[in-house]
């Protein structure tokens, strides 16, 4: 039985509810002497096993749930003072790729129709016409798009139009405004163009 003994002390430690582990290893001893005639060692060892385990699973399970409480704690002191960070963060202002220029219920006097031809537009108490113009700023010169990626693109903003009607006649004229269609701006857009590669443009310069 002396190795038994070895095995309990050192397999058993100290509790402050319990006896410290030699006294358990005498106990295990003394309980196993008179069975170990006609148990198998290995037999006995698993008893004792089974014991042990059933004497500090109530232990684990208290340490376990101390823990979870302590972790749960910590978590819900961070929570707050993480949400609280993240409202600091400042977010960055949003800026136009091209500047543009809004006018609402603009009543224009002058015009083009769809051949180009200048024209004056009625605005009186019979006919009047009136639309919301949206146009890129000094976009008759098309300035190059803001934030675009000079080396891969070229970029210009782009006023686009569409065709409105509207009662029209030549500039200076005193003849009887007709029904045409204008142009009219309703947006503006920035326009990519990819750049030739060096080796595709000096191909390309070579070929033409």
């Amino acid at each position: 039985m002396s190795y038994l003994y070895q095995l309990f002390v050192s397999v058993l430690p100290c509790r402050g509810d319990l006896p410290n582990g030699a006294i358990l290893a005498d106990f295990y001893v003394h309980l196993f002497r008179n069975a170990h005639t006609t148990m198998h060692q290995h037999d006995i060892v698993r008893v004792f096993v089974i014991i042990t385990m059933r004497s500090y699973l109530p232990l684990t399970s208290a340490y376990r749930l101390a823990s979870d409480s302590s972790e749960s704690s910590t978590d819900d002191f961070d929570y707050p003072s993480m949400q609280k960070k993240s409202l600091e963060l400042e977010v960055p202002e949003a800026e136009h790729v091209c500047p543009t220029t809004i006018m609402k219920r603009h009543k224009p006097k002058f015009g083009h129709m769809g051949n180009g031809s200048f024209v004056e537009l009625q605005q009186d108490s019979e006919h009047s016409f009136e639309a919301t113009f949206v146009e890129c700023t000094n976009g008759h010169h098309r300035p190059p798009c803001h934030g675009i990626d000079t080396i891969i693109y070229s970029s210009e903003c782009v006023t686009s139009y569409e065709w409105r009607t509207a009662f029209v006649r030549l500039p200076g004229s005193n003849a009887d405004f007709i029904p045409a269609q204008i142009k009219i701006p309703i947006a503006c857009q920035c326009r990519l163009i990819r750049k030739l590669q060096p080796f595709a443009r000096r191909l390309f310069t070579f070929l033409t």
